[in-house]
């Protein structure tokens, strides 16, 4: 078996090369190189042509041409004939693509014969006698275009019809689907104007009122007098509501007059449609013979029926629940013959009305679905249905509703079924009922009365304009046939014509050069694989253009990458040709051209396989030299006590070293340096070449290391060499080998550094490592000195902090200091020593702290009397201060002050101020449970003057003198303000004396003390508003951010839902369980105030713990509220008009409002409070497509006039 694999062809072709010289290369070497006499494949063998042999020649993609091919195959298109109109079928109508409510209707108003003839009569003012159909968009109005169109569909000669022109004469959408019942109704409104006009025919002016007009009475009756009141009206249809279902009243369904009828039928809505209404209370009617306004019954009464009776179910009706339109999808019976007589108040004479027409909607929503049409032919009574493009007959003279344009409730599985002689459906929105003429007997019951009937009209009836259109639509149809079978003839005749050319060029390629042959009588070519398979692909990437097609561009032949510095074939290359015959090959150049062309022998490159033949006896000659330097380096061991030194980088990759220096220098010679298939395989020896990141350890018998980047570029040996060129001091880096395995790799390398186990290390090297060895000392000494003099500090134990104010005075300090100085602290000879600290980057340009260390103390506190801003957008908490400064003790100061230069200090007091206020006495109840007090002074969080709003911060700093600090010997008390050196403190509000709302007794004036925090020099207060005013702006600028909604319980269940999320909360266990008598969970006194709006936004962690119902949800700055709505019913199924969202207390309303605009930040926690849920899930969909609001038919030429 010959063999097939790649790499065992390419190892054969190569194997010669280990044992011959390559000044003793022959002709016979390099054939074998160049796989010259390799047998070929048989034909079809091969899935998949073998790379590795030029003389196989299938799987190129021969396969599709040497078969036979239909002349199906050669063209892509469809049968012209196909879209020819068979006989006098009727033609379909293609949809736009939300069309198919125009196409139903369109069919409809076809069939009937008088609307036709009125519409074929109609006279255009002016049109053009150049009018093509095409081009009748530019005539006088759209009846023009329904004329064309009415004339194609009763005679033109396509199987369907192009709607476009009459479309866009009515300025519709294409793309958006509209309310049918809605179309029809302002449709017929058009056309009845269009043809009133004087100079139209009679039968065309009252055509609209003749077929579908009829009338009415509103009949109002007085329940007093007796006296009936009519006001006359007329119709073009019926509007039947179908949302009710049953009688309302009992006396209807007990009345001889009209029959009993099945629930949802068609009778049940013409009987809810002319149902009396009582009009009692503030309805009542004003009688005009009475005088007064008495009770009163009011309905409708028919006087005259149209011809074409049209009853419109009303399906698509508005949900006030939802506030969207849905769609009923409830069935509807209605009968194939209706006796109207009941409904006119004529028991004697019977009113028939036959079926004609049954418009259906199917779908289950709204806001989408498709729309049939079936309808019976007024000549030969057979039913049809017209479903856009397709239009299918159906069996029998009867009507059938199909299965599939019903949906079917999923909990019944069978369709239900309908008494004789009615149909049912629940797409059904439009009954149509002709009026059948009942003198002609009992033959000709089921047709239609002859003011219907009448009108059919032959072609040569028509106008003369239409009766040229619609002969030049049949010519220019003939035509375009003639022309389409043409072209497929001229594909399929080129087709084969190529196909033959391809076969004929095939069968010539093949060429015999065996071992028995002789190479002088034969003649052979390479040729590149890839020409030859794009010359054989079919082009499929194409899927418009056919494959017989001469549109086709083969490319010309290109050489040019597979030809080697010496302008002949690359050994490389040979797996990328294929071996041909020279006829074959002039056939090929002179028809598609190109080159180099690569003749036979001329081709060969002796000189690339001489260097071939080069690297791989030197591959062979390093692999046993790298096994010989092993056993040398395993026998000597480690006690080598003479030798040279080498580095150890350079032992483990002297072998590829070697091999790239052959390389460099054959580089002028050969571009094709590489040797093996591209993943590392030798050819010779199926050895893998050593790379960068793996390299065998040849040399030193120690494990694979990988080489690093910079050992690549340096030479052998030269990374034991120092910048100085002596030998590294460092040992690790190399090693000592005998004389042998020196005399062995100097071989390869013999400009490499030579180094004598006797060379002295470089002394300016240890010169320095001492100095940096010294220098690493003294940096582990100021380590581990300051680490134990500031132990508190490195470890972070034991600080002080604003919120306990457990402090007289201290220093503030940037943080970045501080954690550079850990970091040294911890790793002194990895981690530079800090220089200094730079205190001054913390002061702003008016000379005032850039942070404010203190807001998140003086955001807990109740606001003064003077903070009035609680506008969410200015930002009161300086979150970032924390990571910018550190508050450090008075005695770290002075060690650090010792150890490190400053160039600012920033100094923080803590001192206490006392007032005189009133306390209350206990009430008696009060003074029933007794209850123990904690001390104000250590139960209150600490406040001052930093507590106040922003813009109090800088002055309130200054307004507290030093001196006026009370003592504890009941010295003077000195008056401060309020709001700056004395804020008031839980447990100060207290009712003032006198007050008669309360029922406490008032004690006389006590001592409040609080505590005050002094920084010099003060937070600036411009400088910290707008900097937390950027932060916060700029937090409102996301892409993806993660908020979190959380759907709260309404009604009874809140209380309780609230009491166990407290119950399963381990932080409220907590607190609870250790909370000290007379205090509140959060640590705040019994008798302190409400918390502020802004505290109850505070998160007890910065890490967000979610809890039951709440979920989270990936939002982006710019979507809309509406759109967040959407998502939350995804999540929780709640309708966005049930939603009630609030964000901090604040209601969130306006719909078109950005999450911006909102002022909603990433991490932000909604609250949903939602009504009660919708009964239809339906509906979540359609609130999706119809959260736009509707515009229907405004803008087209339906509301023009």
């Amino acid at each position: 078996m010959p063999i097939k694999r790649k790499d065992h062809l390419d190892k054969a072709a190569w194997a010669w090369a280990e044992t011959v010289d390559p000044a003793n290369i022959t002709n016979v070497h390099l054939e074998t190189a160049y796989r010259i006499k390799l047998k070929a494949c048989k034909p079809g063998s091969c899935r998949r042509t073998c790379r590795g042999n030029p003389h196989c020649l299938s799987g190129i993609g021969e396969r599709s041409w040497l078969g036979d091919i239909a002349d199906e195959t050669w063209h892509r298109g469809e049968d012209p004939e196909t879209e020819r109109r068979l006989g006098n079928a009727f033609v379909g109508l293609r949809n736009l693509g939300a069309t198919c409510y125009v196409n139903s209707l369109l069919q409809l108003w076809f069939h009937n014969l008088s609307f036709r003839k009125a519409v074929y009569l109609w006279k255009p003012k002016e049109v053009s006698n150049d009018l093509k159909l095409e081009e009748t968009v530019g005539a006088a109005s759209s009846i023009a275009h329904l004329q064309c169109l009415f004339a194609m569909l009763q005679f033109g000669p396509r199987k369907y019809l192009d709607p476009t022109a009459f479309v866009l004469s009515l300025g519709l959408d294409t793309m958006t689907q509209q309310d049918a019942q809605e179309f029809s109704k302002l449709f017929l409104t058009m056309l009845e104007e269009q043809l009133a006009a004087p100079d139209q025919l009679p039968e065309v002016r009252d055509m609209v009122r003749s077929q579908f007009l009829g009338e009415y009475d509103y009949v109002t009756r007085c329940l007093h007098c007796g006296t009936e009141s009519a006001c006359p009206s007329t119709f073009y249809e019926l509007d039947l509501n179908i949302s009710r279902s049953g009688n309302n009243s009992g006396e209807e369904e007990s009345s001889t007059d009209k029959p009993s009828v099945p629930r949802s039928s068609l009778a049940e809505f013409l009987q809810e449609f002319l149902h009396e209404e009582k009009l009692e209370g503030a309805d009542r009617y004003h009688c005009a013979v009475c005088g007064s306004k008495q009770d009163a019954t009011r309905s409708i009464k028919l006087r005259r029926l149209p011809p074409v009776l049209t009853l419109q179910l009303l399906r698509f009706v508005f949900d006030r629940n939802t506030g969207h339109k849905k769609k009923l999808n409830s069935f509807v019976y209605f009968p194939e013959e209706l006796d109207m007589a009941p409904y006119l108040g004529q028991s004697n004479k019977p009113v028939n009305y036959s079926l004609r027409a049954v418009l259906a909607h199917k779908g289950s929503s709204a806001y989408s679905g498709h729309y049939v049409a079936h309808i019976c032919d007024a000549t030969s009574g057979g039913w049809y249905r017209f479903n856009d493009e397709s239009v299918e007959k159906m069996e029998g003279k009867k009507l059938q509703l199909g299965y599939d344009e019903d949906i079917l409730d999923p909990k019944k599985k069978k369709r239900p079924r309908a008494p004789k002689g009615q149909l049912s459906s629940n797409n059904a929105y439009m009954l149509v009922y002709v009026k059948v003429d009942a003198t002609e007997g009992e033959e000709s019951k089921g047709k239609s009365s002859s003011s219907v009937s009448e009108g059919a009209m032959t072609l040569e009836q028509l106008p003369p304009k239409l009766f040229e259109i619609v002969n030049r639509e049949k010519g220019e149809f003939e035509t375009w046939v003639t022309s389409q079978k043409q072209n497929r003839d001229l594909i399929v005749q080129n087709g084969k014509e190529r196909q033959a050319e391809i076969r004929s060029i095939y069968d010539m390629l093949p060429v015999s050069l065996s071992e028995d042959s002789s190479n002088e009588d034969v003649n052979w070519d390479f040729l590149s694989v890839d020409w030859l398979t794009k010359w054989l692909e079919e082009d499929d990437e194409d899927e418009n253009k056919d494959k017989g097609s001469t549109c086709k561009k083969v490319p010309v032949v290109d050489h040019s990458s597979l030809l080697c510095s010496h302008g002949r074939l690359k050994p490389d290359g040979v797996t990328d040709t294929k071996c041909i015959s020279t006829i074959a090959a002039d056939v090929i150049y002179e028809k598609y051209g190109g080159g180099p062309r690569l003749r036979g022998k001329e081709s060969i490159c002796r000189e690339c396989v001489a260097s071939r033949c080069k690297s791989i006896r030197l591959r062979t000659k390093t692999a046993q030299d790298a096994q010989t330097i092993t056993s040398l380096l395993k026998s000597c061991g480690d006690g080598t006590e003479a030798g040279y030194w080498v580095g150890k980088a350079s032992l483990r990759s002297w072998r590829r070293m070697a091999l790239e220096e052959r390389d460099e220098e054959e580089e002028n010679e050969t571009d094709n340096v590489g040797v093996g298939d591209g993943d590392g395989n030798l050819p010779d020896s199926g050895e893998s070449v050593p790379t960068s990141k793996e390299a065998p350890c040849n040399g030193s018998g120690e494990d694979k290391i990988g080489v690093k980047e910079e050992e690549l570029t340096m030479g052998f040996n030269c990374d034991i060499v120092c910048t100085h060129g002596n030998l590294c001091p460092k040992d690790n880096n190399r090693r000592l080998v005998p004389e042998a395995v020196w005399l062995l790799l100097k071989g390869y390398f013999p400009g490499a550094p030579e180094f004598l186990f006797s060379a002295g290390k470089c002394s300016k090297c240890e010169e320095m490592a001492n100095e940096g060895q010294a220098l690493k000392n003294q940096f582990r000494q100021i380590a581990s000195s300051q680490r134990e003099t500031l132990s508190d500090l490195y470890l972070e134990k034991n600080r002080p902090s604003f919120d306990s104010c457990n402090f007289k005075t201290a220093r503030l300090i940037p943080r970045e200091f501080l954690i550079e100085w850990r970091r040294f602290i911890r790793e002194p000879n990895k981690r530079p020593l800090p220089l200094s600290i730079s205190c001054e980057e913390l002061i702003c340009p008016h000379g005032g702290l850039l942070y404010d260390p203190c807001s998140r103390s003086a955001e807990c506190q109740p606001k003064g009397p003077k903070q009035e801003d609680t506008s969410p957008s200015i930002p009161t908490v300086d979150v970032e201060a924390d990571s910018r400064v550190a508050l450090i003790w008075d005695h770290e100061w002075s060690v650090l002050k010792d150890c490190y230069s400053v160039n600012k200090e920033i100094l923080v007091n803590v001192k206490t101020v006392k007032t005189k206020t009133k306390t209350p006495l206990k009430t008696e109840e009060e003074k029933e449970e007794p209850m123990e007090i904690v001390n104000e002074e250590t139960a209150t969080e600490p406040t001052g003057v930093l507590s106040a709003p922003a813009a109090d911060l800088a002055p309130a700093c200054k307004e507290t003198p030093s001196d006026s600090l009370g003592e504890s010997d009941g010295g003077d008390i000195p008056k401060t303000s309020e709001a700056a050196s004395s804020p008031r403190t839980p447990g100060t509000n207290a009712a003032p004396t006198g007050d008669p709302g309360s029922n406490a007794e008032v004690s006389p004036q006590s001592i409040k003390s609080s505590s005050v925090v002094d920084i010099d020099p003060p937070p600036c207060r411009i400088c910290v508003r707008e900097r937390l005013c950027r932060a916060r702006e700029s937090l409102l600028h996301y892409t993806r951010a993660k908020v979190f909604v959380r759907k709260v319980p309404t009604g009874s269940d809140a209380a309780a839902a609230a009491a166990k999320e407290d119950e399963d909360d381990p932080e409220f266990k907590a607190t609870d369980a250790k909370r000290p008598r007379g205090k509140t969970a959060n640590g705040a006194s019994l008798h302190s105030p409400a918390t502020s709006p802004l505290t109850a936004e505070v998160r007890r962690s910065t890490r967000h713990r979610r809890i039951r119902g709440e979920e989270e949800l990936f939002v982006s700055s710019d979507s809309t509220l509406r759109d967040f709505k959407v998502k939350i019913m995804r999540i929780f199924g709640v309708a966005p008009f049930d939603q009630h969202l609030t964000l901090g207390g604040r209601p969130l309303i306006d719909h078109h409002a950005t999450l911006s605009d909102l002022r909603v930040y990433p991490g932000s926690v909604i609250t949903l409070k939602a009504d009660e849920p919708w009964e239809d899930p339906m509906l979540l969909g359609d609130f999706e497509k119809g959260a736009e609001p509707e515009e229907g038919f405004k803008g087209t030429g339906l509301l023009s006039s």
